[in-house]
This record gives C-alpha cells, structure tokens and sequence, in this order.
C-alpha cells in the first residue's frame, strides 16, 4: 500500500512536470511567434522608411530643380522688362523726331506763303 501510494506520488509529481513543461513549451512557442511578428513588422517598418527616404531625396532633387528654373526665369523676365524699357525710350525718341519733322514741314510751309 505505501508502495502503490509511493507510485501514484510519483506519478502525480511526473504528471505535474509534464503539464509544467506543456505549459512552458506552449509559452516558448507563443514568444517564438510574437518575436516572428516583431520581426516582420521591423521589416515593413524598415522598408517603409527607406521608401520614405527615397521620396524625400526624389523632393529635394524636385525642389533644387525648380529653384534653378526659378532663377532662370528670374533673368529673363529682368532681361524683357529691360528690352521693353529701351524699347519705349526707342519709341519715345523715333515720336520726337516725328513730331520734330512735322514741326519743320510746318514751319517751312508757314514760312513760304
């Protein structure tokens, strides 16, 4: 009876360390798959962010473009303006010397009679 009493002990105590160790195993399993997880979720992480990078570097190559086009465009509205300005100074003159004309003919014609 101790001997029978002894064993069903033992078996108990093997029973015990067996759903013990179930258990552990199924926790080790369980962090096995959050670290998986984890893992993969880096990695999106990872990729989104150096596709985020290559959006930012394609914006500042973006952006230095259109400030040289700016310049650019700069310069020739400050040369077209200047083309205008000597243009109407042109102008200006070329009506000055019509009108300067026209004076004379009048005058010469106002003079002969």
């Amino acid at each position: 009876s101790q001997s029978q009493s002894q064993s069903r002990s033992t078996a108990s105590v093997l029973q015990s360390a067996h759903a013990t160790q179930d258990e552990s195993f199924q926790s080790l399993e369980r962090s096995k798959q959050i670290v998986v997880e984890t893992e993969e979720m880096g990695n999106s992480t990872l990729n989104q962010l150096g596709q985020q990078r290559e959006q930012l570097i394609n914006t500042s190559k973006t952006l230095d473009i259109l400030e040289s086009e700016l310049k650019r465009s700069e310069k020739l509205i400050t040369a077209f303006t200047r083309r205008m300005m000597t243009d109407k100074v042109v102008l200006c003159f070329l009506m000055l010397i019509v009108i300067g004309v026209c004076f004379i003919i009048g005058y010469k014609i106002y003079q002969s009679q």
